[in-house]
């Protein structure tokens, strides 16, 4: 699957989604510009609706050419939506620790 192709079809939303919370375009990223997602929520009735609920990880390798150039790891979980989806709690991290 071509990324980039998807992502510039708008495939589930996704070009939507990043342009909305974030200054990034997936497919012309560039050194030297800090990029940032912030309070990223996305619209899930444009995810296919076989979705399981569950948790899950997407890994995204970058390549230029043939050379490795980054990692990028997002964990996200899809959950029946409540009543008042405002009022999720956030989940601790794993990488925080408990005072």
């Amino acid at each position: 699957m071509n990324a980039c192709s998807e992502y510039r079809k708008n495939s589930f939303g996704l070009k939507d989604i990043f342009t909305r919370y974030s200054n990034m375009d997936l497919c012309d990223l560039r050194q030297g510009i800090p990029y940032a997602i912030n309070k990223l929520v996305p619209d899930t009735s444009r995810f296919p609706p076989h979705l399981p609920l569950g948790s899950y990880k997407l890994v995204l390798n970058y390549y230029f050419h043939t050379d490795f150039q980054c990692q990028m790891n997002f964990y996200m979980r899809f959950i029946d939506k409540p009543i008042d989806w405002m009022k999720i709690p956030l989940n601790k991290r794993s990488h925080e620790k408990s005072h």
